[in-house]
């Protein structure tokens, strides 16, 4: 199908963006015209999942959709939003998910389908009842706990699209799935994967090891486009932050992160990079290799964890309002502005002396390397 949109912003599963216009769309691949001129084929795989939503609308609408960055604009009644407000205080806890319903959607030879409110599970293998009930739970509950952030989380997905999640019961296969990897987890803008684990005897494995939380925060925040240090802090916080009977709890956080550093990071005999650096991190940082993500080994990840850890925590959340601030301003494509905000009217380095001040409380030495 041919036609002509007007230019958008694309944004790939790195986290990398163009402004282009959509052109054409011959099955799975579309064909975009660059503002230099240049015109390119891409495969949809690669694509966010707003964008994929986008491209099926314009083909909906052969060819004649205006772009107006659906997929982001408030009043579009296209999204669901996990929350409509932004809020005031950072919970302790997020109260546990007692049940979740799953639904058989469809049951055929190496095509097992079920869903549950949000998500679409498929697998090749007939998955136990025990196996769904516990992944639907876990998938379910994530979106639950961002929706206790109060961060104004969107999602950009119409009422009428549930996630994919597909189960995999091979390590090898696994490897194969081209995304960020989180533990069993891994994920692209448009689904997730799971490693899924069966004994000798065919009972399910360790269950309670998939933890989908790193993966839906991450999804969620890069969806729409949000600072990157930020989406990596939130991303790992989520990881870090334990669980008990059920609940997520944030109340021990400054202590969790702590004890996790790198010992040389917590002895400051390695340095943090500049604040300016955390900050301004790329987009593609984070899935530099696709696999096995792991907090203590990337200084840049536990810079950006301390930042949010203090913003959040620091004096009973009382520079939570900063946090919020700046985030509302880069939503509207102010980061810069926003930043003068989230560093409460000091310089980099003041700043950089009130989280070593901070940091010093739980034990951390904290230093950072000079510009």
């Amino acid at each position: 199908m041919a036609g002509l949109a007007q230019a958008r912003t694309w944004t790939n599963v790195k986290g990398s963006t163009i402004s282009a216009k959509l052109l054409s769309v011959e099955g799975e691949e579309i064909l975009l015209l660059l503002e230099d001129g240049r015109q390119v084929k891409i495969n949809k795989a690669i694509l966010s999942g707003a964008d994929i939503d986008y491209i099926q609308e314009w083909v909906n609408s052969e060819g004649s959709l205006i772009d107006n960055e659906f997929q982001l604009k408030e009043a579009d009644d296209k999204l669901v939003r996990i929350q409509d407000e932004w809020g005031k205080q950072w919970l302790k806890s997020v109260e546990p998910l007692d049940l979740v319903a799953v639904n058989q959607v469809a049951t055929q030879q190496n095509d097992f389908v079920y869903e549950s409110p949000n998500f679409i599970f498929q697998s090749e293998i007939e998955p136990t009842g025990i196996e769904l009930s516990k992944l639907a739970l876990r998938f379910e509950y994530g979106l639950k706990v961002l929706s206790a952030l109060p961060l104004n989380i969107i999602v950009a997905k119409r009422p009428s699209r549930k996630f994919i999640v597909n189960l995999c019961y091979d390590e090898a296969k696994m490897d194969e799935f081209q995304g960020i990897r989180d533990f069993r987890v891994s994920f692209l803008p448009t689904s997730f994967q799971v490693l899924m684990k069966r004994d000798e005897k065919g009972k399910e494995v360790a269950l309670n090891d998939i933890r989908p939380l790193f993966a839906l925060t991450h999804w969620a925040n890069q969806s729409v486009d949000r600072p990157h240090w930020f989406v990596d802090a939130l991303s790992y916080y989520m990881k870090l932050a334990p669980e008990k009977k059920g609940a997520v709890v944030f109340d021990e956080m400054p202590q969790v992160v702590a004890k996790k550093l790198l010992k040389e990071v917590k002895s400051g005999k390695i340095k943090l990079p500049p604040l300016r650096l955390i900050l301004d991190i790329p987009s593609n940082h984070v899935v530099a290799d696709n696999h096995h993500l792991n907090f203590q080994d990337d200084v840049y990840h536990q810079g950006s964890v301390l930042i949010l850890v203090y913003l959040v925590h620091n004096d009973q959340g009382k520079h939570l309002s900063k946090l919020i601030d700046y985030l509302k301003l880069s939503d509207e494509g102010k980061e810069k502005e926003g930043r003068k905000i989230l560093l409460e009217g000091f310089d980099i380095k003041d700043f950089q002396d009130k989280l070593i001040k901070y940091w010093k409380k739980f034990g951390v030495n904290l230093q950072f390397d000079s510009e």
